[in-house]
């Protein structure tokens, strides 16, 4: 018979990301409607983040609004899928674009038309009821793994150290901006996306409350001024006049 025999597939040990595009329903159905603005800007992303990746088994596929990363479970994988998510958001967040996710560990299998894996399941969880905010969250057994595992160098330590920090609620997350020249070259961008994502659904004014102080949080470490309410945010829109 050709093709792929049932009891050939196994189900392997993967970190596995999945990272959904907010927003995406408004963007295709813009699209649907003349030129597309936003498909061209999905393939560049996709593509240079699988242009930029040095290690080609770091495999990075989009299907609607979802895109997933997965990768064998050890712990150079573990540190090329987290920089690769951090630049997917970079990429995004140059077009005004945010992302949501979760990473997380488990049995995986993919081949070019099939995706079955308990590491997706997951990190979808995670994406649907921890992340909540545009930022993107690593599981802890992901981490406890990472930390443990005999093939951790420290410079992989180092790099994971630089690439993922706690949020007040305790989750951990990809610091995208936590480089200077990288925070500096978006900072601007950051200030547009929250002033022109304004609506009075609560659901995006607690994502822009996020964005908001996690631009504030990389500004103080970077030595740059912080946001102000009255800069970021139209007067008259008082639901975030409890932001701190």
């Amino acid at each position: 018979m050709d093709g792929l025999e049932p009891q050939t597939a196994t189900l392997d040990y993967s970190t596995v990301a999945f990272l959904d595009v907010l927003g995406f329903s408004a963007m295709v159905e813009h699209d649907s409607r003349g030129i597309p603005k936003y498909l061209p800007i999905f393939i560049h992303a996709i593509e240079q983040v699988n242009d930029s990746i040095a290690n080609k088994a770091v495999e990075v596929k989009m299907f609607s609004d979802s895109i997933v990363l997965s990768a064998a479970l050890n712990p150079q994988n573990v540190v090329d899928v987290a920089l690769a998510v951090s630049e997917l958001q970079r990429c995004f967040l140059r077009e005004g674009i945010l992302l949501r996710g979760g990473i997380a560990m488990g049995k995986h299998f993919s081949t070019p038309t099939v995706i079955f894996s308990q590491g997706l399941v997951a990190a979808y969880h995670i994406e649907s009821k921890i992340a909540r905010f545009p930022r993107v969250v690593m599981s802890e057994d992901l981490l406890n793994y990472f930390w443990h595992a005999e093939e951790t160098t420290p410079e992989m330590r180092d790099k994971i150290r630089a690439e993922v920090v706690s949020d007040r609620d305790g989750a951990k997350l990809i610091h995208y901006l936590g480089n200077k020249d990288q925070f500096e070259a978006l900072r601007e961008k950051i200030l547009i996306t929250v002033s022109t994502k304004t609506s009075p659904s609560e659901t995006i004014i607690e994502k822009i409350r996020w964005l908001f102080d996690y631009h504030n949080y990389c500004a103080a470490a970077h030595g740059f001024q912080p946001l102000t309410k009255e800069a970021a945010f139209p007067t008259d829109f008082s639901s975030l006049e409890d932001i701190k």
